[in-house]
């Protein structure tokens, strides 16, 4: 959620730059990011019950909300120096993407005490959600 707000800003700051409707573009990414906060934990919470771990969902999701942190600013560090110019023009965001799937996977098999496939599950329904959400919230403006 935090990498999602990290990235939001981001993407606000690059298109206020070129656009008159930077006030239009703030409150639809603060807006989206308001659903993301409130969206993941709902479906998380159906999720694990149907993969019978309800009784870790606040164990998962105290972990998952403390992941976000260091995501947030990697993720900054990354979008800075891209935007920078000192990373080039992809600036690493490929690597970087995985390794932070790679962790919320980690998080999700310890935290949830569950398998492989369990666990890349929650990592793929945060990624739908987040680019679901995403996509949204960037076709308004």
């Amino acid at each position: 959620m935090f990498r999602s707000l990290a990235r939001r800003l981001l993407a606000v700051v690059s298109r206020c730059r070129d656009s008159l409707s930077g006030l239009q573009i703030v409150i639809v990414e603060t807006i989206a990011y308001v659903i993301a906060w409130v969206a993941f934990p709902l479906v998380m919470l159906a999720v694990t019950r149907w993969i019978n771990r309800a009784h870790r969902f606040f164990d998962f999701m105290v972990a998952y909300n403390w992941c976000q942190v260091p995501q947030s600013a990697l993720f900054v560090l990354v979008g800075v120096g891209s935007e920078s110019g000192m990373l080039g023009a992809r600036g690493g965001y490929g690597i970087l993407f995985l390794a932070v799937m790679v962790y919320e996977w980690y998080i999700a098999r310890i935290a949830l005490d569950t398998n492989f496939f369990a666990a890349l599950l929650i990592v793929l329904v945060d990624l739908v959600l987040s680019v679901l959400i995403s996509n949204v919230a960037g076709s308004l403006y």
